[in-house]
């Protein structure tokens, strides 16, 4: 929620207005996607539709990442720290692989 909050409230109204509508949307589904997913696949019960669920919240987490990065090279937020940033994004990558591993796990058992 946070890696959204932040991208949603900090890196999108920073963006220049030709980007407003074509950067921003996809940056903001993108950000969305995550927590959503995150959601949908822990109100699963079946291990196979909770790692489905997991695995589309990975892609748009690569997705937003992908779009951050693009953004940043193209120097639409210059005056941004990504530090913090980048931090939150590879723990939500390192959560969310946890998590599909805890999940492939336990469709053995």
């Amino acid at each position: 929620m946070e890696l959204a909050r932040d991208v949603c409230l900090r890196l999108v109204p920073a963006l220049p207005e030709e980007e407003k509508y074509a950067l921003a949307s996809q940056l903001r589904r993108a950000a969305q996607s995550i927590p959503a997913n995150i959601a949908e696949a822990y109100g699963r019960f079946h291990y196979a539709d909770a790692a489905r669920c997991c695995y589309i919240a990975r892609g748009s987490l690569e997705e937003m990442w992908s779009h951050v990065l693009l953004g940043r090279e193209i120097g639409y937020w210059r005056d941004f720290s990504f530090e913090e940033l980048r931090k939150r994004y590879l723990r939500v990558q390192q959560m969310l692989n946890g998590y599909i591993g805890y999940l492939k796990r336990s469709r053995r058992t």
